[in-house]
């Protein structure tokens, strides 16, 4: 039996490298070659604004997204932009409800499409940029559960007082979600499934942590990359866990992160650039590190063995943050990473190489 699910987890991790390596093939070539994605500019940004030309923001973004990916638009502009705003429609075939929803677009009565409202939340956030211009990055985490299919995403903005918009289509792509058995002595058993007045706290001040935001804005400033360098994924984003208590009983529950197996003292380093929001020793993170990066954008970094960063600290991408460890509820030594925006839960790999 065991022989058997150690044989389904080497599977599911081969696959798992497997699907990272065309993604990240896939990802280096729209954002680098740039010819696979779509570049679209807002139409009327050309024109002199304060006697000075303004180049057109052009927008950045993934053509396929994974159900359970964190969904970024990067919009880079010369010209600062005011009351930015986006709102994520699903393409279906209606021409009458094209009409009704996308105010009679030429092109989508033209393709004989239609545009609906989606149930995605999508969000804006400033970031930085040189000179007088500001980036923005529009932020929509994908469910798990979200239809596949073609979206569009129309983003809004004011520019003395002119209300400018642009689009960009993308398509959902379905998500492969294996099972885990995970074993737990006796110990462990009793940490994950007793209830406890300090789990109970944890899990309040989290949901705290998660609900704030810093002002101002983005923290980040380049590319995501991984906190690990050198290290094996044994579990990816969105699995199905079957925890076996040690006397007998099961449990399932989801899995809302990444697991990189390394040894006891690797170093952990920020994905990006971040303001340090907590340090601290959970029960069953052990000991963590919460990042914020953008205005609710959070990574978290979990079953540290040491912890090298002070809270409230701005801290640089690829700055140390902590080493791997098998602090709280964890079978062996590991970083657990998780991404969070407004609470929800996300895949890190989606950012992975972007913005």
């Amino acid at each position: 039996m065991k022989a058997d699910r150690r044989a389904s987890a080497f599977v599911c991790s081969v696959f798992a490298q497997i699907r990272r390596a065309l993604r990240i093939t896939v990802c280096a070539f729209v954002f680098l070659g740039l010819s696979a994605a779509p570049l679209c500019a807002f139409g009327r940004v050309e024109e002199e604004k304060g006697g000075k030309a303004a180049s057109p923001p052009i927008l950045e973004y993934k053509t396929e997204i994974l159900q359970g990916e964190l969904g970024l638009i990067r919009v880079r502009s010369l010209v600062p932009m005011e009351a930015p705003a986006a709102v994520i429609r699903r393409v279906s075939g209606s021409v009458n409800d094209a009409e009704a929803e996308s105010g009679g677009d030429d092109d989508a009565e033209a393709d004989g499409q239609s545009v609906e409202k989606s149930v995605f939340s999508a969000h804006m956030a400033k970031g930085s940029a040189g000179g007088e211009g500001a980036d923005y990055f529009c932020f929509f985490p994908v469910p798990l559960d979200a239809a596949p299919g073609a979206y569009v995403a129309r983003l809004e903005f004011r520019l003395d007082d002119e209300a400018l918009s642009a689009e960009a289509a993308f398509a959902v792509v379905e998500r492969v979600v294996p099972v885990d058995e995970i074993a737990l002595d006796r110990k462990l058993s009793a940490l994950r499934a007793k209830p406890s007045a300090r789990k109970a706290e944890e899990a309040r001040l989290f949901e705290r942590i998660l609900s704030s935001a810093s002002e101002g804005p983005a923290y980040v400033d380049a590319a995501f990359s991984w906190p690990v360098a050198e290290h094996r994924l044994t579990s990816t984003y969105g699995d199905l866990r079957r925890y076996l208590y040690a006397d007998g009983a099961a449990a399932s529950a989801r899995h809302w992160g990444l697991d990189l197996a390394a040894k006891t003292g690797t170093p952990v380093s920020a994905c990006a650039r971040a303001l340090v929001v907590y340090t601290g020793n959970w029960e069953i993170y052990g000991n963590v590190v919460i990042l914020e990066h953008a205005r609710e954008l959070f990574s978290i970094y979990a079953h540290l063995d040491s912890i090298d960063v002070a809270a409230l600290s701005i801290i640089d991408a690829g700055e140390q943050v902590g080493t791997v460890g098998s602090t709280g509820l964890a079978t062996g030594p590991h970083l657990h990473w998780e991404l969070r925006y407004r609470s929800r839960a996300a895949d890190p790999e989606s950012l992975v190489g972007h913005p």
